[in-house]
C-alpha cells in the first residue's frame, strides 16, 4: 500500500507509521509519502521512520515531498490530520461563547463550521489533486474536525471515497462499562450506532456475553432513584456529570449516546455542562506566541534525536513510540483484506439509515474490508433524537456545498439554522460577532454576514 500523509512533518506520523510497520501486510513493499512544505520536518521525519526497527526488511520507499501532486501520485490513501483552529481567534471564540450561552468546539458549533469554511478549500484541492493521480478507488481517511462537514465535501464533489473518523471512536467501550462500575477498557464492548459525530445513539450493543440494556437496566437497579447523584460523586468531573446525563437518557427515553464528548453531550442537558466546563473558561487569555514556542521545542527535541543511537529511544522516547491505538491500523488492515473491521465513521448516508436523505452526511455503523464499505442493516435514530440529528445533518450537508460553491448565501443559512443558535435571542449578533473574530476566511465568508439573520 501507498499512504500518504499530508503535514507530514507531523509528530504523529512516526508512531503511526511504525504501527502500520509492525502489523506486516500493509506497508511491505510499499511507499510512505509525506508531504509538507516544512522540508526540514518530513525529511527528519522520514530519517526516524528508516531508522526504526519495523523498517527493516519491509522494503518500504519513503520519502518526503514539497509537491502534493507528486507525493499523491499513485497513492492508495491519504490521511488527513491538521489543527483546524488558531490563535487568537480559538480564545476568543471561546470568550464570546462562553458570554453569549452557546457552546463551543471544533466539531458541533459555529467554531467548528467556520474551521470547515477555513480548510474546506484545501481538502477539497486534495481530492481533486487525487482524483487525476491516485490508484483506482483510493481512499482518503479524514481525522481533522469537522470530519463529518470534510467527509460531506470530498463524497459529494469528487470521486476518492471518504471517511470522516473520529479518535474518539472507542470511547463508549470506556463509558458502558464506567457507567456500571467496572473502570478501565473493556474490548468487549460493542455497539451499533447512528446519527451524526458527537451525537449518535446506539442502535443494540452487546458487552461480552451481555446485552449492553440488560447491563444498564442492572446498574439503575442497584444505584437506585439516586443513580445520577453516585455517578457524580463516584466519577468526581465533567465526566461524572457526563455518565449521569447519559445513564438518565436511557432511564426516561431508553436512548443512550455512544460518545461522552462535550459538544454532543450539551444537546441532552446544557445548563450543567456549560456552568461546569465554559465558566472556567471565562478568563483564558490567548498567548500565540508561548503556543508556537512550545511546538518549536519539540521539534528541536526530535531533531535532536536524529543524533541519537541508542535503541531505548523506540520504546522509552513518548514521540517515537508506536501509536497502537491510531484507528488508522485497523482501517489499513482491513482495506489490506487482513479482516474487516466495525467502525462508526461520516458519509453519505445512501440508504443507511431510515428515513434520511440520501446525500445528508451521517454517522453510522459499517464493515470495512478489502472489498469496500458494507453499512450495518437497518440503522436508525431513536425517535426523540430524531429531530435535532436531523438538523445537524442538514446543516453540515448544506456547509459542505456552501464551501463547494463558495455560496454566502447557503454559509448565512447554516449559521442562522444551527441549532443553538437558531431561535437564540442574541444568535445573529454571536454569528456576526463570530466572522468577526475570523479574519483569516474566505472573501464568501466575509460576505455572509450580509445575509445573517
Amino acid at each position: 500500500m501507498k499512504i500518504a500523509f499530508i503535514g507530514g512533518g507531523s509528530l504523529r506520523v512516526l508512531p503511526i507509521v511504525r504501527s502500520l510497520l509492525k502489523q506486516g501486510g500493509i506497508l511491505q513493499k510499499g511507499a510512505v509519502a509525506l508531504i509538507d512544505r516544512d522540508t526540514r520536518r518530513s525529511d527528519a521525519v522520514a530519517t526516524m521512520i528508516r531508522r526504526c526497527p519495523e523498517f527493516a526488511g519491509s522494503n518500504c520507499d519513503v520519502r518526503s515531498y514539497t509537491d502534493m501532486e507528486e507525493g499523491l501520485t499513485g497513492v492508495d490513501s491519504l490521511y488527513v490530520t491538521m489543527a483546524t483552529t488558531r490563535e487568537p481567534s480559538w480564545s476568543e471564540n471561546i470568550r464570546l461563547s462562553a458570554k453569549a450561552g452557546i457552546w463551543t468546539s471544533d466539531q458541533l458549533s459555529i467554531e467548528g463550521c467556520l474551521a470547515a469554511v477555513r480548510y474546506g478549500d484545501a481538502i477539497l484541492h486534495f481530492a481533486k489533486v487525487m482524483e487525476t493521480v491516485a490508484a483506482p478507488n483510493a481512499t482518503m481517511l479524514i481525522f481533522a474536525n469537522p470530519v463529518a462537514v470534510f467527509s460531506a465535501l470530498v463524497n459529494k464533489y469528487t470521486r476518492i471515497k471518504a471517511f470522516g473518523i473520529c479518535q474518539g471512536f472507542r470511547n463508549h467501550k470506556y463509558d458502558i462499562p464506567a457507567i456500571c462500575g467496572k473502570k478501565g477498557y473493556d474490548d468487549s464492548v460493542n455497539v451499533i450506532s447512528a446519527g451524526v459525530n458527537h451525537y449518535a445513539f446506539m442502535n443494540s450493543g452487546t458487552w461480552g456475553e451481555k446485552n449492553v440494556c440488560d447491563a444498564f437496566d442492572a446498574t439503575l437497579r442497584k444505584l437506585g432513584r439516586n443513580y445520577r447523584k453516585k455517578l457524580e460523586e463516584k466519577y468526581p468531573s465533567i465526566l461524572g456529570l457526563s455518565y449521569a446525563i447519559m445513564l438518565e437518557d436511557y432511564d426516561r427515553n431508553g436512548s443512550f449516546m455512544v460518545s461522552s464528548e462535550a459538544d454532543g453531550m450539551v444537546n441532552l442537558e446544557f445548563k450543567s455542562l456549560f456552568d461546569t466546563v465554559v465558566y472556567s473558561h471565562r478568563r483564558r487569555k490567548s498567548d500565540p506566541e508561548f503556543a508556537l514556542e512550545c511546538i518549536n521545542r519539540r521539534y528541536e527535541h526530535f531533531y535532536s534525536l536524529l543524533e541519537n543511537d541508542s535503541s531505548d529511544i523506540w520504546d522509552n522516547e513518548p514521540l517515537c513510540r508506536c501509536d497502537d491505538h491510531d484507528l488508522s491500523n485497523d482501517i489499513y488492515a482491513a482495506l489490506c483484506g487482513k479482516k474487516t473491521f466495525r467502525i462508526f465513521a461520516s458519509a453519505l448516508n445512501n440508504g443507511a439509515v431510515k428515513d434520511f436523505p440520501d446525500d445528508f452526511v451521517l454517522e453510522y455503523s459499517m464493515d470495512i474490508s478489502r472489498k469496500g464499505i458494507k453499512p450495518v442493516k437497518n440503522l436508525f435514530v431513536p425517535q426523540p433524537h430524531y429531530g435535532l440529528v436531523m438538523q445537524f445533518a442538514m446543516c453540515q450537508t448544506l456547509l459542505a456545498d456552501a464551501i463547494a460553491e463558495h455560496s454566502p448565501k447557503k454559509l448565512a443559512a447554516v449559521l442562522t439554522y444551527w441549532p443553538q443558535v437558531q431561535g437564540h435571542v442574541n444568535g445573529r449578533e454571536y454569528n456576526l460577532a463570530m466572522l468577526d473574530i475570523h479574519p483569516d476566511l474566505p472573501d464568501y465568508a466575509k460576505t455572509a454576514k450580509e445575509f445573517i439573520r
